[in-house]
């Protein structure tokens, strides 16, 4: 397979090239097997199909290129009207969960295109909370996170480090107490909060000091990922356009963070999935 470029390669294995966004898998597979002769005698043969666009991207595959990932206009409006129409503060789930769906989430996160929501996924900001999001653990609930970032929105001011503020108990017998649940959901919703400022604010950061951060990053990734190989590529963060997160035409504050809950798990489901 031919080297991938930044453009369209989210992690770089340390040993080989991988396609590794998910991709839309919904195309079925159609042989090419020529059709037997029929033996009406209306017709003495029956003609082979003209190739599709499944077919074109199969032999893409073969030769080793990833095929082309577009939105075309009318699939762009149906996922626009899907992300418009869910989200009340009032009930933290009925928010859109798209981190599964690429193209859905790019445009939710405010991208033109997927190659947007790539770069993104490889800075810093991005990647530092990535790994701070894993050390939580599993068994990770939005939903009460948002309430309290709806509800009590000044308990997560002026705070130092979240484990310290909120340590969580010990699980018993696999299960998730009371304490255990309220403290996590108190992390995650101080994490949340930390990303959406950082994300807005990225701008304040001077170039040096941001390079920096993003070497870092790329070594402290690397280590979180040791065992399956990962890397992140090198990539120029003048090419990196942080999203307008929002608030968009009178939208609330937890819409903002439910972009960012969603782009957190997309790259956690990425590099979870690095195959894919």
């Amino acid at each position: 397979m031919p080297p991938s470029t930044a453009e369209n390669t989210l992690i770089t294995p340390a040993s080989r090239e991988f396609p590794n966004i998910p991709r839309d898998t919904s195309t079925t597979s159609t042989s090419k097997v020529p059709l037997k002769k029929t033996t009406h005698s209306a017709a003495s043969h029956v003609k082979r199909r003209k190739p599709n666009a499944g077919d074109k991207a199969r032999k893409l595959k073969q030769q080793g290129a990833a095929p082309k990932i577009r939105v075309t206009p009318a699939k762009r409006k149906g996922l626009e009207e899907t992300i418009d129409r869910v989200g009340e503060p009032n009930h933290p789930g009925s928010f859109i969960q798209c981190y599964e769906n690429e193209a859905k989430l790019a445009l939710y996160s405010g991208f033109l295109t997927i190659t947007g929501l790539r770069k993104l996924a490889v800075h810093h900001i991005i990647i530092r909370h990535l790994l701070l999001f894993r050390g939580l653990g599993g068994f990770m609930q939005h939903r009460d996170a948002f309430t309290l970032i709806k509800d009590v929105p000044a308990r997560f001011e002026n705070v130092g480090v979240a484990k310290d503020k909120w340590p969580v108990p010990e699980r018993k017998a696999g299960r998730m107490n009371d304490a255990f649940r309220t403290q996590r959901a108190h992390q995650l919703a101080h994490l949340l909060l930390s990303l959406k400022r950082e994300v807005q604010t990225a701008g304040n950061l001077d170039e040096e000091a941001s390079q920096a951060l993003q070497n870092d990053a790329a070594v402290q990734f690397a280590k979180e990922f040791a065992a399956q190989g990962l890397k992140l590529p090198s990539v120029d963060l003048h090419s990196i356009v942080m999203p307008e997160l929002g608030p968009r035409n009178g939208e609330s504050e937890l819409k903002l963070i439910n972009r960012c809950w969603n782009i957190l798990k997309y790259l956690n489901h990425v590099t979870q999935n690095p195959a894919i």
